[in-house]
């Protein structure tokens, strides 16, 4: 429990923006650990053993891909942050 002394000790108090969400009843948030289980670094020799590899995993690999993910996992549509308004 907080003590406040003074009527503006208290407003500024209450301006703290956790409190108010404590205060509305908010739930708290917490956040799942999205790390991966293990990390592995693939280095090549030449450009055929880096097609092969990707061949025999079915991966496209460009110039440009830097990581990739096993399984491979599906895309999703993020339509969970998508606001639609009915006119």
């Amino acid at each position: 429990m907080i003590t406040v002394d003074t009527v503006e000790e208290l407003q500024n108090d209450w301006r703290d923006p956790y409190r108010q969400w404590y205060a509305a009843g908010m739930p708290s948030y917490t956040t799942k650990n999205l790390e991966p289980w293990k990390q592995l670094s693939i280095k090549f020799k030449t450009m055929e053993d880096r097609n092969a590899f990707a061949e025999k995993f079915g991966y496209g690999l460009t110039e440009k891909t830097n990581v990739v993910v096993y399984p491979e996992k599906e895309r999703e549509l993020n339509s969970t942050n998508r606001y639609v308004e009915d006119v």
